[in-house]
């Protein structure tokens, strides 16, 4: 798997991707982060589309066990969608 980190200081959640490759999940991290900042932020179980993959929202339910490098950044109250 692989995450964003650094949305959380914005009051966003960081994001989660699963089952790609380390380069291409960074890529399609780098296109949703944009998504969300610039677009808005879609909810669980909405779908879109970036960088021509269609996406499914799944809220994750404890992040903090996951993304160890955001949580110990910004604490064990992050929020993340996958």
């Amino acid at each position: 798997w692989a995450y964003t980190v650094g949305l959380s200081p914005h009051g966003l959640p960081e994001l989660v991707v699963t089952g790609l490759p380390v380069l291409e999940a960074g890529r399609l991290l780098d296109s949703a982060a944009d998504h969300v900042v610039r677009v808005c932020l879609p909810s669980p179980g909405e779908r879109f589309t970036v960088s021509g993959r269609l996406l499914e929202v799944v809220r994750v339910a404890r992040p903090w066990a996951h993304l160890l490098v955001s949580a110990r950044l910004y604490g064990e109250g992050i929020a993340a969608l996958q």
